[in-house]
């Protein structure tokens, strides 16, 4: 019995990183994690920041992964739709990249004379880094 296929888009504001047919999506759901096959019922719903496994051939073959910074996810009946905040290819994550921006805004968070509005941004960044070092080990 041949796998069934359904279009799908990972898109974010910059542009869109994979658009194909594929035969399973794995998704960081805000809810929990869930994956979307061909027939899936109509949805929208909302993500976190984690790794996105999107299943080209069949789940026998290895998924191309990405590392999304959350966004919305949209399924209808002429596919699945991802509007990320922000998303990299996992290969292309850096793992030293990702701890020193990671040391660096730990420093800054602990300076003293940062501003309520300052920290609250790098608290952001600093969570999104935490996400990104956990998905490339």
């Amino acid at each position: 019995m041949p796998t069934l296929r359904f279009p799908f888009a990972l898109v974010t504001a910059e542009r869109p990183l994979f658009q194909g047919d594929v035969t399973l999506v794995n998704v960081p759901g805000e809810r929990g994690d869930y994956g979307v096959l061909a027939g899936h019922a109509p949805m929208a719903t909302t993500l976190r920041a984690g790794i996105l496994d999107v299943f080209v051939q069949d789940e026998s073959a290895p998924p191309e992964r990405f590392f999304v910074a959350g966004g919305f996810g949209h399924v209808t009946d002429n596919g699945f739709t991802v509007l990320a905040e922000g998303a990299v290819s996992l290969k292309d994550l850096d793992r030293t990249q990702v701890d020193r921006d990671l040391a660096a805004v730990r420093e800054a968070l602990a300076a003293a004379t940062i501003l309520p509005v300052e920290k609250a941004t790098l608290e952001s960044r600093r969570a999104l880094l935490e996400a990104q070092r956990q998905a490339v080990g």
